[in-house]
């Protein structure tokens, strides 16, 4: 007579002993991690140090990559796109206001020497363009969070080719768009 077992916790229904859900291998999750930080703490290091905005460019992939580590939940998924965005925003702004600068003074007409833009003028657009996207993400994450509230996820399960399951944030063409953007920039730095 065949004895009935358990299924593994989370499972709704089970047809054997395997598990519902991804088995995660916590040793390897943890090596990631001390890792992670290790280069986290040298980019941040070099960047007071002394190699300034080169380094400040490779900041974000790493700030990404670990809230990716932890389990998803509203608010992971709600950051990720807040640090991709303005991450996003740094990187570039900083880089077209530098080169405005230096366009600003050799594609002058003038025999006269035009003023130097300094870097705490450059540092005023750039906190104007920050706040711009800051309005945007505010207004961005109301809306999902009253997506909730129409019953479209922040995150979903999905599942392997052996059926076991596993909770990712829901990605939408502008993560879609914003991780080609990331793609490129950490190819380009």
């Amino acid at each position: 007579m065949p004895i009935c077992l358990p299924c593994w916790p989370g499972c709704k229904s089970c047809q054997d002993s395997t598990p519902c859900w991804v088995q995660e291998d916590r040793l390897l999750r943890a090596g990631v991690l001390a890792l992670q930080g290790v280069f986290m703490f040298l980019v941040f290091a070099s960047m007071l140090i002394g190699s300034g905005p080169p380094a400040s460019y490779c900041w974000k992939p790493f700030y990404s990559v670990f809230i990716l580590y932890f389990k998803p939940s509203t608010f992971r998924c709600i950051l990720l796109r807040w640090v991709r965005m303005l991450g996003f925003s740094i990187v570039y702004g900083t880089i077209t206001l530098k080169m405005y600068r230096v366009l600003k003074v050799f594609l002058s007409r003038t025999a006269q020497r035009m003023p130097y833009m300094s870097s705490l003028h450059l540092l005023r657009i750039l906190g104007v363009m920050l706040m711009t996207v800051s309005w945007f993400l505010c207004a961005w994450t109301v809306g999902v969070l009253q997506n909730r509230d129409r019953n479209i996820p922040v995150f979903v399960t999905a599942t392997t080719s052996d059926g076991q399951g596993f909770s990712l944030c829901y990605l939408d063409r502008w993560d879609y768009m914003m991780a080609v953007g990331e793609c490129g920039q950490t190819g380009s730095s």
